[in-house]
């Protein structure tokens, strides 16, 4: 296997990677607790779990739970040891969105190298790659199927944030 070496403007594509799933992770989250008090009580479901927002463009839907949603590749590696924390998914004219987040005391290290080996030997392609001690993060890509990986360390656990567009 080669080893990645960024050059010249990939350092760019990078940065901007990292700031485009910080920017989703914040703004994720001040869309959502501004949306909960505009949302009316029918699409709460405390009984599943979710909230169902429906937009102009299609909805957007998030859901704390253990089990991910069926549309969610079968084919893409899900590391065992680590606990899903939630979804996130999104429907549009042409393409919906999943946006999953799961948490284990592994060391990120181990999930970079198993993310690296299971997406390659199930097909998935990796267009870049980022990675140190602590973090890793890389886009990949699988017939119409887009998105990135991200894996870094909060405290003692990591995060595993993983977000891929389906095409309709």
């Amino acid at each position: 296997m080669t080893k990645f070496s960024p050059k010249g403007p990939v350092w760019i594509l990078i940065i901007a990677s990292l700031v485009v799933l910080i920017l989703g992770i914040v703004v994720g989250g001040t869309y959502f607790s501004f949306k909960r008090d505009e949302v009316s009580q029918d699409t709460i479901d405390e009984t599943q779990n979710k909230v169902v927002v429906p937009e102009e463009e299609g909805r957007v839907e998030f859901k704390q739970t253990d089990k991910l949603p069926e549309n969610f590749p079968s084919d893409f590696p899900v590391y065992k040891a680590a606990r899903l924390e939630g979804y996130w998914t999104a429907s549009g004219e042409n393409i919906d969105g999943i946006s999953a987040i799961w948490k284990t005391s592994n060391d990120p290290a181990d999930l970079i190298t198993f993310y690296k080996s299971e997406l390659l030997k199930n097909g998935w392609e990796m267009a870049t790659v980022f990675e140190d001690a602590t973090s890793g993060t890389f886009t990949i890509t699988k017939d119409t199927q887009e998105g990135f990986v991200g894996i870094t360390k909060e405290g003692d656990t990591a995060l595993i944030s993983v977000t891929i567009g389906l095409s309709q």
